[in-house]
């Protein structure tokens, strides 16, 4: 799991980072009722995978994460969730957590987060990647810093799948839907801290959420998130 606040960002990637989380969990279950509010966003692509465990079933789940919001300290703090994670599914065998999602959905993706990590999820916003491109292109794109490496990797593969998109360079700059798109799937290059494959894509896509919450508080005024964000989710 790899956690990032406002004004926190630790890599928890090792077996005491992981009890530290649950440690905190748990620690925040009697507050969880009153103040803390957990959002699971997954992103899916639209397309049929072979699961290693089970099988062909529903789209792969590429993005797992959990945005907590504290309504007391308005404190938001964003948990990555490594897809191949190696956990109990109920009801079925163990098997990797975005294996859960390909077998029942959000709903067994909740359960499977709250069985495993004890996660209590109150709203669900699972999004493919039309859904995502829309979201970002209807609040005039995000400001992402880029790499001239991940600048170079998003002009010249199909990560940006409209080619008229591939006008990317190093340094800050204005993303539309595609590109942000393309900017949370890289895996290939290296983050700013040095880390590689489904680490450095879950380092990204928190980055671009962080954008994505920067430029909501710009465009948006709090009420009018609120009834956004509820208006996305699925409440459980």
């Amino acid at each position: 799991f790899i956690r990032f606040g406002k004004e926190e960002n630790c890599d928890c990637s090792g077996l005491d980072e992981v009890a530290q989380v649950e440690q905190d969990v748990t620690e925040n279950t009697a507050a969880e009722e009153v103040s803390l509010i957990n959002f699971l966003i997954i992103g899916h692509d639209s397309f049929v995978e072979e699961s290693e465990f089970f099988g062909a079933e529903k789209g792969y789940a590429d993005t797992i994460m959990v945005v907590s919001v504290n309504q007391e300290t308005e404190r938001v703090v964003f948990t990555s969730f490594l897809r191949d994670t190696y956990v109990s599914i109920p009801g079925h065998k163990k098997g990797k957590l975005a294996d859960s999602y390909a077998l029942g959905g959000s709903e067994l993706l909740v359960e499977t987060l709250k069985e495993n990590f004890s996660i209590n999820i109150h709203g669900v916003l699972d999004c493919d990647y039309k859904d995502f491109e829309d979201i970002v292109d209807s609040l005039g794109g995000v400001a992402l810093n880029l790499s001239a490496a991940e600048a170079g990797a998003l002009n010249t593969t199909n990560y940006v799948s409209e080619q008229e998109n591939r006008t990317l360079k190093k340094g800050w700059q204005e993303l539309n839907g595609n590109q942000a798109l393309g900017y949370v799937r890289i895996r290939s290059v290296q983050d700013y801290e040095g880390n590689s494959g489904d680490i450095a894509r879950t380092s990204r896509q928190r980055t671009f959420m962080e954008s994505l919450y920067l430029r909501c508080r710009e465009t948006i005024d709090k009420g009018t998130m609120e009834k956004l964000l509820w208006g996305f989710v699925d409440g459980m």
